[in-house]
């Protein structure tokens, strides 16, 4: 997380926020639960899941999204407080790049914890 691509793909912002580096493990997602406190995890998916647009977003939240030929791993959607959900798209595509994927689940999930409470 500090290789200097990535650190000038932040343009700064990596210095500004605090991060933790994570193996691809439930265990260690597990720890970052008990860290944080119970706090939701977003778990992107294929499969029969409401639509991201669809979902009671909170803050704090964790996010995991998989790769395009695997997805995300079944232990991942097992957790006690993960919530599944899918992005919805037109047409034939069967899936997104996990990089476009995430910007999106981001730009929805923060956006929606940023509204005033009212609306």
């Amino acid at each position: 997380m500090y290789s200097p691509k990535v650190i000038r793909s932040t343009m700064g912002a990596a210095f500004r926020m605090s991060m933790i580096a994570i193996e691809n493990n439930v265990s260690d997602i597990k720890k970052m639960i008990g860290f944080f406190g119970s706090i939701p995890i977003f778990v992107a998916t294929l499969e029969d899941s409401p639509a991201i647009n669809k979902i009671k977003v909170s803050s704090p939240f964790g996010l995991i999204v998989g790769n395009e030929s695997h997805g995300v791993s079944s232990s991942f959607k097992e957790l006690d407080n993960s919530c599944l959900f899918h992005i919805p798209g037109s047409g034939t595509g069967d899936s997104l790049n996990v990089a476009v994927a995430t910007g999106i689940a981001l730009y929805e999930l923060t956006g929606r914890c940023l509204l005033p409470k009212h609306i």
